[in-house]
C-alpha cells in the first residue's frame, strides 16, 4: 500500500507531524479541534486517524474515546510530545493502535508506524470475524463442543455443553473445570484422559464415557477428544465434542437385564426395536437369525424378516465376511461380548457401510447361553468423515515436510549466495595489506531471509557495499532478494552512479512486482569507497542510513544525514524514482557499517525499540574497540534489550573499514 493511497486524518496542532506527513506523500486531511476531526470523518476518505489528547474542546483519554467511539472501524494512533507510559498503557486496551513521541519522529518512522497500525487494525479485525463465524457454529451444533487449557479447565463451550453444565451463559463456564459440574471419580477420569491426549499426541475418538452428578444423576457420552496445537504444532490444551447416548446406553442395559423375560415383553419389545435407527437381531448357537428388526434388514438386503430368520451370515454374506462374523458369534456365545466394535459391509447400491456393534449372550429361561442378541449403530457418515480427514492429515504432514525441506535448501542456497570471501584492494597485494578491510553479520529470523548484501569489485581501487531489506521474511522474500542480486551483480558491472544503479534496478523490480497483484517493496543502500580518489559515492532508497565511526578522531555519525540529502523511495513501488548520487572525503581509520532495520527495531519493555540514538551511543561507547570485537558488543546490548533476547526481524551488517588510502602510498 503507497503512502499516496492513505487518507490521514490529524486531529490537533501538530506542525511538525504534519510536515512529515507530507514529506512521507500522505493524503492528509486536518482539523485543529475535535468536533472538526469529528465532522471530516463523514465527508472525507479517512484510513487513519493521527490525534493529540491536548485539544482546545476536549482533553486527555476522553478525546480519544470520543473519536474511537465515533469510528471504531478506522485505526487511531496518539500523538504526544511528552513520554507519558501510563497514559500510553492505558490507551491501549482501549483501541488505540500506537503511541508516538512526535520529538523522536522521523518520516521513515511515522509512516511505517502508520503501515503497521494499518496492518494491525485489519489483522484484528479479521480475527474477530473469524470468533463470530466460530461462535456462530458453535452456538447452533446440538453436541456438545468444548475447549480445554493445559490445566483442564474449560476456556470455551457452547450453548448445548452450557445448557447441560446449568448454564444460563456459555462463558460462565471460563475456568472452572469438570470438577465444578461432575463427582470426583468422574472429573479425575475425565483429566487423566485430556492430559493423555495432551502428553501423547494421541486422540480419544468415539469412546463412550458415563457421566456421574452431584444430584445422583447419570448420563452416557460418546466422546472424541482431541489435542489443541497453536500454529507450530505444540499441544497447549485440548478440545472435544460430545454426544448424548444416555438413551442407547439404557437400551443395552434394558435389553442384557431383560433376557429371561424376552417372552412376555416380546410385543414392547419388538415395537420398540423396530423403530429405532439401530440394526437389532438375534441368534441361535448355530448362528441363524432368529429376529432381525427393520433396519438389520435393510442392512441385509431381506425385505421382510421371513427372508432372514433361518439363514446363517454364509447365506447373506461373501464367504470371507461370514465367516469372520461366525467366529465373532461364537465367541460371543462361550461368554466374551462385543462392545462397540467397529464393522463393516456393502449395501445394495455397492457402498460400504460402517456399525458400531455391540453383541451379548442370550440365555434361556435356566441361564444357559442359547445364542447372542446385537445391536449395530450405523457409524458410516461418522467413519468416512474420519477416514477422510485421516487422508487428508496425511497429505497435509507430507506437505509439511516437504515444504520443510525446501524452506531448508532455500536457506542453504541464500545462505550459500552471500559473500564468503571479500576482494583484496587494490588486487595485486597480499590480503594482509589491503587498503579496504571488510566485515559482515547476517542474523536470518525465520527460516529464510528478506536481507542480503554484496561486495561487488569494481576496479583495483574501488569496490561497492550493496545492502538491501526486502519487505517480509517468507518465501517470497526470499525469492525477491535472489533476483536483486542477479540484478545488483549485473548492473554494477556497467554503472558508476550509485543512484544510477538504484534506479535501474528500481525500473526492473517495479514492473516485476506490478504483476503480482500484491504490494511488495525493498529499501536499499549503495556505496562505493574508492582509494584512489579518497572517497566515498553513495545512494539510498529509503533506507536506513549507514553508521560512519571517524577512528582517527574518534566520532560517531550517520552517513548521508543531511536535510539537504534526499533519499529515494523504497524499490518498487514506482517505476521512475529518483535517487541522487552524493559524496564525502574519506580518511584513513574510518569504519562505515551498512545495516538493515532489524538492527533498532529489538523490542523492549513497555514495547520501546532500540531506536537508532541507543545504536549511535553504543557504536560511540566502542569507538575504540576492533571492529569484531565493536560489533559483538554491540549485538550482544540489542539481545539484552530486547524482551525476546532474540532479533524478531532479520539483521545484516555489512561494512568497511579503510586500512590506507592509495594517494598516501609511495610510488
Amino acid at each position: 500500500m503507497s503512502n499516496a493511497s492513505i487518507g490521514v486524518l490529524l486531529v490537533g496542532d501538530q506542525p511538525e507531524c504534519l510536515r512529515l506527513l507530507r514529506q512521507q506523500q500522505f493524503e492528509v486531511v486536518c482539523a485543529d479541534r475535535l468536533a472538526n476531526g469529528l465532522a471530516q470523518l463523514k465527508t472525507s476518505p479517512i484510513g487513519l486517524v493521527l490525534v493529540t489528547l491536548s485539544l482546545p474542546d476536549s482533553q486527555g483519554t476522553e478525546a480519544f474515546v470520543k473519536l474511537h467511539e465515533a469510528a471504531p472501524h478506522l485505526p487511531v494512533i496518539v500523538l504526544a510530545t511528552l513520554a507519558q507510559e501510563k497514559l500510553a498503557a492505558s490507551l491501549m486496551p482501549l483501541g488505540a493502535q500506537d503511541y508516538l513521541l512526535v520529538p523522536e519522529l522521523t518520516g521513515p518512522m511515522l509512516a511505517k508506524a502508520i503501515h503497521n497500525a494499518i496492518e494491525r487494525h485489519l489483522i484484528r479485525e479479521e480475527h474477530s470475524r473469524a470468533r463470530h463465524l466460530l461462535e456462530l457454529l458453535m452456538d447452533n451444533i446440538p453436541d456438545s463442543i468444548y475447549f480445554k487449557g493445559k490445566a483442564s479447565q474449560f476456556v470455551m463451550i457452547n450453548r448445548a455443553q452450557a445448557k447441560k453444565l446449568g448454564l444460563a451463559d456459555p462463558h460462565l463456564a471460563v475456568g472452572k473445570s469438570d470438577a465444578d459440574f461432575f463427582t470426583s471419580d468422574h472429573a479425575k477420569q475425565a483429566l487423566a484422559d485430556e492430559q493423555h491426549v495432551m502428553q501423547t499426541g494421541e486422540p480419544l475418538v468415539g469412546a463412550e464415557e458415563k457421566e456421574t452428578w452431584p444430584d445422583g444423576r447419570e448420563t452416557w457420552v460418546s466422546t472424541t477428544k482431541m489435542p489443541l496445537r497453536d500454529r507450530a504444532g505444540r499441544v497447549f490444551g485440548t478440545f472435544g465434542i460430545s454426544r448424548d447416548i444416555t438413551e442407547h446406553r439404557q437400551i443395552e442395559q434394558t435389553l442384557a437385564e431383560r433376557t429371561v423375560e424376552l417372552s412376555k415383553e416380546r410385543l414392547l419389545l419388538r415395537t420398540l426395536i423396530d423403530n429405532l435407527p439401530d440394526a437389532i437381531y438375534a441368534k441361535d448357537a448355530a448362528g441363524r437369525k432368529t429376529m432381525a428388526n427393520l433396519a438389520d434388514l435393510k442392512n441385509l438386503r431381506c425385505k421382510t424378516e421371513a427372508d432372514a430368520i433361518g439363514k446363517s451370515d454364509f447365506d447373506l454374506f461373501p464367504e470371507e465376511v461370514a465367516k469372520k462374523f461366525y467366529d465373532d458369534d461364537q465367541k460371543v456365545i462361550h461368554g466374551e461380548p462385543v462392545i462397540n466394535r467397529e464393522e463393516h459391509f456393502f449395501d445394495e447400491a455397492g457402498r460400504k457401510r460402517w456399525l458400531l456393534t455391540s453383541k451379548l449372550p442370550l440365555c434361556d429361561q435356566s441361564g444357559k447361553i442359547a445364542g447372542l442378541v446385537g445391536i449395530g449403530h450405523d457409524i458410516t457418515e461418522r467413519k468416512e468423515v474420519e477416514l477422510a480427514l485421516a487422508e487428508r492429515t496425511q497429505e497435509l504432514e507430507q506437505k509439511h515436510k516437504q515444504t520443510a525441506e525446501e524452506l531448508k535448501m532455500a536457506r542453504e542456497l541464500q545462505l550459500a549466495m552471500l559473500p564468503h570471501e571479500f576482494p583484496c584492494v587494490p588486487r595485486h597485494k597480499p590480503r594482509a595489506e589491503s587498503d579496504l578491510e571488510f566485515f559482515s553479520f547476517f542474523f536470518p529470523a525465520g527460516a529464510v531471509s528478506g536481507d542480503f548484501f554484496d561486495v561487488i569489485p569494481l576496479s583495483d581501487t574501488a569496490v561497492g557495499l550493496f545492502i538491501c531489506d526486502v519487505m517480509g521474511h517468507d518465501v517470497r522474500a526470499a525469492l525477491v532478494t535472489a533476483m536483486m542480486r542477479a540484478l545488483v551483480v549485473d548492473l554494477s558491472a556497467t554503472t558508476t552512479e550509485p543512484g544510477e544503479l538504484l534506479a535501474q534496478i528500481n525500473r526492473e523490480v517495479a514492473g516485476v512486482f506490478s504483476q503480482t497483484g500484491s504490494t511488495m517493496y525493498a529499501t536499499a543502500f549503495y556505496l562505493i569507497a574508492d582509494v584512489a580518489r579518497a572517497e566515498l559515492r553513495y545512494a539510498s532508497a529509503a533506507h536506513p542510513e549507514p553508521i560512519l565511526l571517524h577512528r582517527q578522531r574518534g566520532t560517531a555519525e550517520w552517513l548521508g544525514h543531511n536535510p539537504e540529502q534526499k533519499k529515494g523511495p523504497a524499490l518498487g513501488l514506482f517505476a521512475e524514482g529518483q535517487f541522487p548520487t552524493y559524496r564525502c572525503p574519506m580518511e584513513v581509520g574510518d569504519l562505515i557499517a551498512l545495516f538493515t532495520d532489524g538492527l533498532i527495531e529489538a523490542e523492549g519493555p513497555d514495547n520501546e525499540s532500540f531506536s537508532p540514538e541507543r545504536l549511535l551511543a553504543a557504536v560511540r561507547q566502542r569507538a575504540k574497540l576492533p571492529t569484531n570485537e565493536l560489533f559483538t558488543g554491540l549485538l550482544d546490548e540489542i539481545k539484552r534489550f530486547s524482551t525476546n533476547s532474540e532479533f524478531e526481524d532479520d539483521v545484516c551488517i555489512v561494512g568497511v573499514e579503510v586500512k590506507r588510502l592509495e594517494a598516501e602510498q609511495p610510488n
